[in-house]
This record gives structure tokens, C-alpha cells and sequence, in this order.
């Protein structure tokens, strides 16, 4: 039998810890057991975070699982999920301080003259890896909006080579349009805002529409106008349409 506790709940400050948990998981380390009036009691070894975790489960006279109760130390023994995200954090945060991304831009081309309308602001890394693989990343990370601010902010250095009657698609998240700096600095940045369309990410929740609304009506002042790519996947439900209004779909 090779089950224990699927995670800590915490520590005391002495190093000792009380477990309770309903769900047990697999892990790797080596169970012992001893016979204590009949009763196992079963000892059990793994390692989690960095730590060598021992620990025993606490039963009533049932023989029904109360808790665990054991102890922690440190083991030398760096976690392989935390080792994943490290790196992961490590090469985003790379390429943010080193502008490190490319902008591809795809043509729009209008149905009724046949003429580019537009252009959309497609993001392209390094590594050749896709734009979804590295916000996943980034998502995993906690750097979602840093890393969305940089693609932005690419997509606008290419206004100056675009002709005038061409227009600038560009995606964004809610986190970034929702920041306070955010919309005011783009509103008095200068740029031909009335050819700006910004793309509402689909793969993103909104927890605030309203606070949502309210970054976008200040933006819908300059001139820019808003899209719901992909509506009907991901986050971009009808709900989402009716909620933010947006000028194309």
C-alpha cells in the first residue's frame, strides 16, 4: 500500500505538523509499518517542495484515519514541478527584460474592395515555441499581463510603418486593459488611436466586467474601438458579447 498525504497543509513553528486531509495521493518514498496492538502503525517517508517529510497516520480506535502527525527537514532534494516553473519564470522574464518577441503582421483584407484594411499584431519568440505555449506559461508563472504588456507594446512600434489608411489590430487581456496606468498612458500617448483595434483575449476570465467597461469606455474616447476574436471559445461566451459591447466580432 504506497498512499499518503497529497500536500501540506502548513507547519508549526517548531517544525512539526498536523495534517488533516479527505483526499490521499500517490507519492514516491518507502512506507514501514509496525504493529502496535494489533493495530499498524504505518510510517511514511517522501519527499515534497524540498523537503524529506515523515510522518504517521493518526487513527481512532476504529482504525479510521484522523490525520497525520510527523515531521520535516530540509533534503537537498529540489522539487521537479517547482524546478519546471523556475525556469519557466526565468525565460519569460528573460525576454520581457530583453524586448525579446517579434511581430508578425497578418493582413485584413476587405470583402467589399478587395484592399488591406488592416493588419493584426500576431506575437512570434525566439525559441519558435507558439504565442499559447508561452502564456500558458506565463499564466502558470504569475506573468500574464507582464508579458502581454510586452507584445503590446511591440505591436505599437510598428504604427510609423504602416500607410494611414491601414489599421493596427492588436490582442490584450483584461488583466492589462484593467491596469490604472494602462489606458490613461495609451489614451495620452500620442498615437493614431482612431486606427487602433484592440482584440479582447478569449483565453482569459473577466472577474470585473464593470471595472472592465469602464477601462474600455475611456479608451472608446480616443477613437479606439474593440473586437471579441474567436467568440464561442473560451471565455468569449454570449454573455461576454452582450457585457463588453464590443465594435466587431
Amino acid at each position: 500500500m504506497c498512499e499518503g498525504p497529497a500536500r501540506l497543509a502548513g507547519f508549526s513553528r517548531d517544525g512539526r505538523l498536523v495534517l488533516s486531509y479527505d483526499a490521499l495521493a500517490a507519492g514516491s518514498g518507502e512506507l514501514v509499518g509496525s504493529p502496535i496492538r494489533g493495530v499498524p502503525e504505518a510510517v511514511w517517508s517522501f519527499h515534497i517542495g524540498g523537503y524529506q517529510v515523515c510522518e504517521k497516520w493518526l487513527k481512532d480506535r476504529k482504525g479510521r484515519v484522523l490525520g497525520y502527525r510527523g515531521a520535516r527537514r530540509l533534503s537537498g532534494i529540489e522539487d521537479p514541478a517547482r524546478r519546471v516553473v523556475d525556469e519557466k519564470r526565468r525565460r519569460i522574464d528573460a525576454a520581457i527584460a530583453g524586448n525579446d518577441v517579434r511581430i508578425a503582421l497578418q493582413p485584413l483584407v476587405s470583402l467589399v474592395t478587395g484592399e488591406v484594411a488592416g493588419v493584426e499584431a500576431l506575437a512570434r519568440f525566439a525559441d519558435g515555441r507558439s504565442p499559447d505555449q508561452w502564456f500558458r506559461d506565463a499564466e502558470e508563472c504569475g506573468r500574464v499581463r507582464d508579458l502581454d504588456e510586452l507584445t503590446f507594446r511591440a505591436a505599437l512600434d510598428l504604427f510609423s510603418r504602416l500607410p494611414e489608411s491601414v489599421y493596427l489590430s492588436v490582442n490584450a487581456s483584461p488583466a492589462l486593459l484593467v491596469d490604472p496606468g494602462f489606458c490613461p498612458a495609451l489614451a495620452s500617448s500620442g498615437l493614431p488611436l482612431h486606427r487602433l483595434v484592440i482584440e479582447i483575449t478569449e483565453h482569459a476570465r473577466v472577474p470585473d466586467y464593470a471595472a472592465l467597461n469602464a477601462a474600455l469606455d475611456c479608451l472608446r474616447g480616443s477613437g479606439v474601438r474593440f473586437a471579441i476574436d474567436d467568440t464561442g471559445a473560451g471565455y468569449a461566451s454570449l454573455n461576454h458579447v452582450i457585457q463588453l459591447r464590443p465594435d466587431i466580432i
